[in-house]
């Protein structure tokens, strides 16, 4: 009884804010920890009630950029200003949500209009951080993190952008220790579990990445980073199967990402299911049509998978770019072959040995380093003098 008495007091003052813009019982999605569907609809139904009030538009934008969803937070923030144009707080979250919806450029002006308006803030000089980073401004992302760290020395934030200048200066060592101490002061400071993950799975470093996967996953169960790199753990270890798992959810929170058509490609090709791993590739050869390794890696599938009229198309693409290619022309006639005769007929040729990607990278690595060689050697022979003396 006790708080359904304390809830019914706090939604009749949400409640009675009515039509004055400097009336502060609206819900603030600064000081509210659990973003409840309740508050959202306090603010809805004012806005309702008072659509030009800039500053209710200014909170559900910020509530909406506390639960992550930029698109909408981006359109209330936008009403918040074409009402309001004086206030710096508004450009400041136009900036955050910009940057969070990948708009650098967006972020950076709208971090120009906020520090024209507003005194030194800790969060604007972290986004100005983030942005000119992005930018590779080493002049001005050094000034903002610097007074990041004067302004809050103990916070995530100010270990956070270390980290990325770290990383920038390809110092891996340092910018791991940074985004350790970050989490360690924030547990779900997201942006540094993401970084440290990047990091780890760069360096193949799969298992090392596992515990902030799963912490990741805590605070954002829908971003396909973590179960990308799930996935890629579980290939390490065998588990084929939870790594399928792992690169589809990856798929569903990243729809038509080519990274996960290459990975599933790789992990069908690996375990043998020819049939599946060209389907995936084919999507991939969609995203990079003039990738000829790619399409090339095509033909090759599609002639073990025995796909004949698949394959025909493959070759008779990479011969219209490379007609003296004798590999090609083989392949070409032996897939014409079976595409017209009968499905029964047993195949007599050779089907060619397709080498895995990791396998083709080791091949030509091989053939690289074995041309260098050969070449420091001709090189560091004595050079013989021809020149006959009488």
């Amino acid at each position: 009884m006790k708080h359904i008495l304390i809830a019914s007091v706090l939604l009749i003052g949400c409640f009675a804010c009515g039509s004055d813009k400097n009336d502060t019982s609206i819900p603030d999605p600064q000081s509210v920890e659990n973003l409840s569907e309740a508050s959202l609809n306090v603010l809805n139904e004012s806005i309702e009630d008072d659509p030009s009030n800039d500053l209710l538009f200014y909170k559900r934008a910020l509530f909406y950029y506390k639960l992550k969803n930029n698109v909408k937070a981006l359109a209330d923030i936008s009403q918040a200003i074409d009402l309001e144009e004086g206030k710096g707080e508004y450009y400041l979250l136009l900036g955050q949500v910009s940057y969070a919806s990948g708009n650098v450029i967006a972020a950076r002006d709208a971090a120009l209009k906020a520090e024209a308006m507003i005194d030194k803030d800790p969060a604007l000089a972290v986004l100005q951080s983030n942005v000119y980073m992005d930018l590779r401004d080493s002049v001005k992302y050094t000034n903002y993190i610097t007074q990041t760290v004067e302004m809050i020395p103990f916070k995530a934030d100010a270990d956070y952008v270390q980290a990325r200048r770290a990383l920038i200066n390809k110092d891996s060592v340092s910018s791991i220790r940074f985004l350790q101490s970050a989490v360690k002061k924030d547990q779900d400071f997201l942006p540094a579990y993401k970084e440290i993950i990047k990091i780890y799975l760069n360096k193949g470093m799969y298992d090392s990445s596992m515990s902030y996967v799963l912490n990741g996953i805590r605070i954002s169960h829908q971003d396909p980073l973590f179960y990308e790199a799930e996935g890629r753990f579980f290939e390490k270890m065998k588990l084929n199967g939870a790594a399928e798992s792992a690169y589809m959810i990856a798929l569903k929170y990243s729809d038509k990402n080519p990274t996960y058509y290459s990975l599933l490609g790789n992990l069908k090709y690996r375990t043998g299911d020819y049939i599946k791993a060209l389907s995936w590739y084919s999507l991939l050869l969609q995203n990079r049509p003039q990738d000829l390794e790619l399409l090339k890696r095509c033909g090759e599938v599609a002639i073990k998978a025995k796909e004949w009229s698949k394959a025909v198309t493959f070759y008779d693409k990479l011969m219209a770019k490379d007609s003296l290619n004798i590999n090609y022309t083989n392949q070409y006639k032996l897939a014409v072959k079976y595409a017209n005769s009968d499905s029964t007929e047993e195949i007599h040729e050779e089907v060619p040995v397709v080498l895995s990607p990791a396998r083709q990278e080791g091949e030509i690595k091989r053939k690289r380093d074995t041309t260098t060689r050969l070449n420091q050697r001709s090189l560091s022979k004595p050079q013989t003098d021809s020149t006959t003396h009488e």
